[in-house]
């Protein structure tokens, strides 16, 4: 795994300019690192949903600043970047749980948002006042709820009068011509358009307390099918979704390539087999 990990690295940053970054305590040229986990945790079963953020920008553009919006999916992108563990609810805003029988989510202290500036963690900067000065270049990392994937789109459901952290976040982004990255398992696949559902939650209902509302996101939608082309270069495809016993979340998937791709993609995938869910 280790060698899959530097030969993925190695192809898109030099190993003296890692070296370099790593010496002035960067993190940037690391972030391919967590695409390894993001393809695997993704691929089986999804509940355990170890997501996290791919070397998708180009290799000459190093991104001012960086800031991870709250959520499940991104509680493991946070965990990655920062190095180290992150209490499971204390970096969730919005979550879906079951009416009946589930385990609640734990109760944490709230973590504050994880923003990087140059590579550095800034635990003193907000999600505000790293918005403030989000610049052309820069990157915000949004997870989502609902994905359409013929039309490369993505619902994220919003609680808040306001519109929540999409509300907040998508302005900014488009006004400032920034990155937004959604990573995004297949198994928030949804029947029909996002654009169509988002327009039939702001219908007028007779309590609109108890609809939220749902917001379109528009960015590079990262799945398991864009991790595995990534990091073994194979064409995948989902082939079934479903399981039992903890893989409830599942899908199967399918990939070609050569012989070496393959048999790649293969140990990617078994290498993380296990994953933990998100509440144990």
């Amino acid at each position: 795994m280790a060698a899959l990990v530097i030969a993925f690295i190695s192809q898109r940053y030099s190993i003296s300019a890692i070296r370099a970054e790593m010496a002035k305590g960067q993190t940037l040229p690391l972030i391919p690192l967590a695409l390894v986990t993001y393809v695997a945790s993704l691929v089986w079963v999804a509940a355990a949903d170890r997501t996290v953020l791919a070397g998708l920008l180009p290799p000459d553009k190093t991104p001012s600043y960086f800031g991870v919006a709250k959520g499940t999916t991104n509680t493991y992108v946070a965990e990655e970047l920062l190095g180290g563990r992150i209490p499971h609810g204390g970096y969730v805003i919005g979550h879906v749980l079951p009416e009946k029988g589930g385990k609640p989510l734990p109760k944490e202290e709230p973590v504050p948002v994880v923003v990087l500036v140059k590579g550095r963690h800034r635990p003193d900067l907000s999600l505000d006042q790293a918005l403030e000065q989000l610049g052309s270049g820069d990157v915000v990392i949004k997870g989502g709820n609902a994905l359409d994937y013929a039309n490369r789109t993505v619902g994220v459901w919003t609680g808040s009068v306001t519109g929540g952290t999409a509300g907040k976040v998508m302005p900014v982004v488009e006004a400032r011509k920034a990155h937004l990255v959604i990573p995004i398992g297949l198994e928030k696949t949804v029947v029909g358009r996002v654009t169509d559902i988002a327009a039939k939650t702001m219908e007028t209902a007779d309590d609109p307390s108890k609809l939220p509302r749902m917001r379109v996101l528009k960015g590079e939608i990262v799945t398991e099918i864009e991790a595995l082309k990534i990091l073994a270069n194979v064409d995948a495809f989902e082939a079934s979704s479903g399981g039992i016993g903890g893989a409830e979340g599942a899908v199967w998937m399918v990939w070609r390539g050569s012989r070496e791709d393959v048999e790649k993609a293969r140990r990617i995938v078994e290498s993380i087999h296990g994953e933990p869910p998100f509440i144990p």
